[in-house]
């Protein structure tokens, strides 16, 4: 996709379903972005990346590690931002996880427990405008 529209940046916001319906655990979600990083780049090696945390979610029984393991993805996520940056091909954190109202006891923002309406969905927007500026 990159190759083809040859975008100027790319916001990626992925992670929760890796994590949330064991794809793969932290370290592998972060390998899976680095890797889908890399081959944005070997496509069009000056895209700029704004590159999102995962906000959390109300508690799903069976899965009370999903809050821990969210946040330890983000810290990972945020550590490695900077590494993967250069002058070239900017890579910027965007904080959905700080601007999103949902939380593992109680999910105002989400209509499921996650899912937002258009005014939650705004509160995401913010911040990704702000990354790409």
């Amino acid at each position: 996709m990159v190759a083809q529209y040859e975008p100027d940046l790319v916001l990626v916001g992925l992670g929760f379903n890796d994590m949330g319906w064991f794809v793969s655990g932290t370290q592998g979600t972060l390998n899976s972005m680095k890797e889908l990083i890399d081959n944005a780049r070997a496509a069009r090696p000056g895209v700029g990346f704004a590159v999102a945390n995962v906000p959390q979610r109300s508690l799903i029984d069976g899965r009370e590690d999903l809050p821990a393991t969210t946040a330890d993805y983000n810290d990972l996520l945020a550590d490695a931002v900077s590494s993967w940056s250069s002058p070239a091909s900017p890579v910027e954190l965007v904080d959905w996880a700080g601007g999103y109202d949902c939380g593992p006891v109680d999910c105002p923002a989400g209509y499921d427990g996650l899912h937002g309406d258009a005014v939650a969905d705004a509160s995401l927007a913010e911040p990704s405008a702000r990354a790409a500026a």
